[in-house]
């Protein structure tokens, strides 16, 4: 939810900000008087809907407003625009409204010239407060809405691809339909140290289907070279699979190039149809591209096309250079994403994700070739455990770093729903076949890529490839909102990185280098002298174990650490010692002198059938009185997990063991300094404790050292 605010009113001049337009053939709303200022209709049941027309906008775009008052009446109304056109009343909102048995709903239009057509199944059954925040996303095809940072709709459509957002409003009763402040933002966002850039290869109109994948997915590996065949001169070359409802066989090979990483430039048709999730590699003056059959995606032979020109045409070398396991082997039912690596003494390389039947988990397998050809699995496999190979594989001397899919594991079931929201782990090798030194990387940061969507079949960041663009990192990620739902729509975007991935490597990805750290190793009883307990909570205490829990039964027990001085931005982790139905919460910006604090609430526990299952809040404890801030997400714990939360101007995050969990933000930014700590709050003490502390500042990007630029742009 950290994406660059471009524009926003908050009315209180007491007038509109420069910056409004009105919508062809619309009018623009009044505001109230005297303060407090709020937008309203001017006349009742005639819609105003102003347009921010002070700035020319990205394609990818959010408008969000904070609701002051919305009656319960049908004809009361409050909308987000995105996208609308110059000179027409044509764009995408979403409808907020109520209707007498089904409470409030949101519906997505897309609007043209006036005529509104409703897209997707409205949503009913909402509540709507006063302080609500509403947002409406338009991010390549895809189109979410979001209630107070939780997901509440989405479908897609690819006719307006760019314009203005704002809002709309009527009401039978002017003074019904209020709005208390409107933002507008692009998809620039930062999450780590990787600058996430918005969708650079979205799904086209030939792209979308409403059953079953479809989209722009998989970018396969990039090749930078001369011999351009859509633009001109030295290219990024590579090729994706488009295509509307790709499981019934109708996916299809595009390609594509780019001059600067950012804009790129797709054949119109396919250079090959029929087939999906390319990989290619060049030997010589001729490329080997693999693929698989579209109706066949996940479970089928790799077949093997060549040519001596990138754009084709492509000749079919084979049906099957390599096929799934046989009955009861590891890669028996799933089998896909088949990449050539490297040729390395006149031995091909390549990498390829497989699972056995009845399988929670996905692996990475190892094959070689001497040909390229006739492929061998390697006796080894699998190489790497609950790991998807997405292409996103780069050389620095003598090793091979690797940016594979992958999600929380023990949160959900199914060989592919386990998968998902998926993030991305960074891998080290030398071999292929030895993995070492896992680092956590992107994470599901995006509205688009089902952000605070945690649950079996959600959608999320995959990584596609990754490139040295003029001296820094270009990695690209296939992101989606519903992964295992209808519609899954499927596109690519871009982060970039803050240096060139011989520099990447070096570090961790996440900006958060520790300040301070504790073990609890100086005895039982007191933490010691740099931990401070709030005023008007009780202590923590030391047992025996190194361990740390409640000094009190029924009691809020908190520690601050005092012993270091910290940024404003910053995080807490916690290490869980006992994983039962307690509430084990880190906590931000702690004051000394009172609770005030952010903290990650963890106490909303249920047991199923043996497994305990927490619900996550965040929370902000002001004077006393704690308020949740966003939605409800769901947590499996387990002994040894580490649990982060982490604040970064006015959004808070929290993570189990690197995964981003859950992400909201506090427009009041009502805590603005401190120190981390935790608390800790349970019945019985000993089922509450934790074995580690660690906190430290965020949002930092490394200073990185001088480095090698791999071949590629800008080298």
């Amino acid at each position: 939810m950290n994406n660059q605010l471009l524009a926003s009113d908050n009315f209180a001049s007491g007038s509109l900000a420069a910056g409004w337009s009105a919508a062809f053939g619309s009018g623009l709303p009044q505001i109230t008087s005297p303060a407090p200022f709020y937008a309203e209709p001017v006349t009742t049941n005639v819609a105003v809907d102003p347009i921010w027309t002070g700035l020319t906008w990205p394609k990818d775009q959010t408008s969000e407003v904070t609701i002051q008052t919305l009656t319960a009446v049908a004809a009361n109304n409050i909308g987000l625009w995105v996208r609308v056109q110059s000179g027409s009343l044509s764009g995408y909102v979403v409808n907020l409204n109520w209707a007498s048995g089904t409470g409030y709903g949101a519906t997505i239009f897309r609007c043209d010239s006036g005529t509104f057509t409703q897209l997707g199944t409205p949503v009913t059954g909402l509540t709507i407060a006063s302080g609500d925040v509403w947002a409406f996303q338009a991010a390549g095809a895809i189109l979410s809405v979001y209630q107070n940072w939780k997901r509440v709709a989405w479908f897609f459509d690819a006719t307006y691809t760019s314009g203005t957002p704002g809002f709309r409003q009527s009401a039978a009763t002017v003074t019904n339909s209020q709005v208390a402040s409107w933002r507008g933002y692009n998809a620039v966002q930062q999450d780590g140290i990787w600058q996430k850039q918005g969708t650079v290869i979205p799904a086209l109109v030939g792209d979308l289907a409403a059953t079953g994948s479809a989209g722009t997915y998989q970018l396969s590996n990039l090749i930078f070279e001369g011999n351009a065949q859509i633009l001109s001169g030295t290219v990024l070359k590579g090729f994706f699979s488009g295509g509307a409802g790709v499981n019934a066989g109708s996916a299809n090979i595009y390609y594509a190039e780019s001059s600067d990483g950012i804009n790129w430039s797709r054949l119109a048709t396919p250079v090959i149809t029929g087939f999906a999730n390319p990989f290619w590699i060049k030997n010589g003056s001729t490329y080997y591209l693999y693929v698989q059959a579209g109706n066949a995606q996940g479970s089928g032979s790799i077949a093997l096309y060549t040519a001596t020109n990138s754009a084709g045409p492509w000749t079919q070398q084979s049906t099957t250079i390599l096929a799934p396991g046989a009955a009861g082997t590891w890669d028996a039912t799933n089998f896909f994403d088949f990449q050539p690596v490297a040729i390395i003494g006149g031995t091909w390389h390549a990498l390829y994700t497989g699972s056995p039947s009845g399988a929670n988990s996905l692996s990475m397998g190892h094959a070689t070739s001497l040909d390229g050809l006739t492929w061998v699995k390697d006796a080894a496999n699998p190489v790497l455990a609950n790991v998807v190979n997405c292409g996103a594989i780069a050389q620095v001397g003598s090793s091979w770093y690797l940016w594979g899919g992958t999600a929380q594991p023990g949160q959900f079931s199914g060989a592919l729903n386990g998968f998902r929201p998926a993030e991305v782990v960074r891998y080290k090798t030398a071999d292929f076949v030895h993995w070492t030194n896992p680092v956590k990387s992107a994470h599901h940061t995006q509205m688009y890529e089902a952000l605070n969507f945690n649950a079996a079949g959600a959608g999320g960041a995959f990584p596609n490839s990754i490139i040295d663009v003029s001296g820094k990192a270009y990695f690209y990620i296939q992101e989606n909102q519903a992964d295992g739902t209808v519609p899954d729509i499927q596109q690519i975007s871009l982060a970039i990185g803050p240096a060139p991935i011989a520099s990447i490597i070096t570090q961790n990805e996440d900006a958060m280098p520790a300040v301070a750290t504790d073990g609890f190793t100086g005895g039982t009883g007191s933490l010691g002298p740099n931990w401070t307990t709030p005023t008007g909570w009780s202590a923590c205490s030391v047992v025996a174990g190194n361990l740390v829990q409640p000094s009190a039964n029924s009691t809020v027990c908190a520690e601050i650490y005092t012993g270091a001085v910290f940024g404003n931005d910053q995080w807490s982790e916690v290490t869980i010692h006992t994983a039962s139905a307690a509430i084990i919460d880190p906590l931000v910006r702690g004051q000394v002198g009172s609770t005030n604090c952010y903290f990650l609430d963890t106490g909303n526990a249920s047991i199923t059938t043996g497994t305990l299952y927490l619900g996550l809040q965040i929370k902000k404890n002001v004077g006393g009185v704690a308020t949740v801030i966003g939605p409800t997400v769901g947590m499996t714990p387990q002994v040894g997990d580490k649990i982060r939360l982490s604040v970064v101007g006015n959004v808070i995050s929290a993570y189990q063991n690197g995964f981003l969990l859950i992400q909201v933000q506090d427009y009041s930014n009502a805590i603005t300094s401190g120190s981390p700590g935790f608390l800790m709050f349970n019945g019985t003490a000993a089922n509450n404790q934790i074995s580690g502390f660690t906190g430290g500042n965020a949002n930092v990007i490394p200073a990185y050292g001088g480095s090698l630029l791999l071949c590629g742009v800008g080298k």
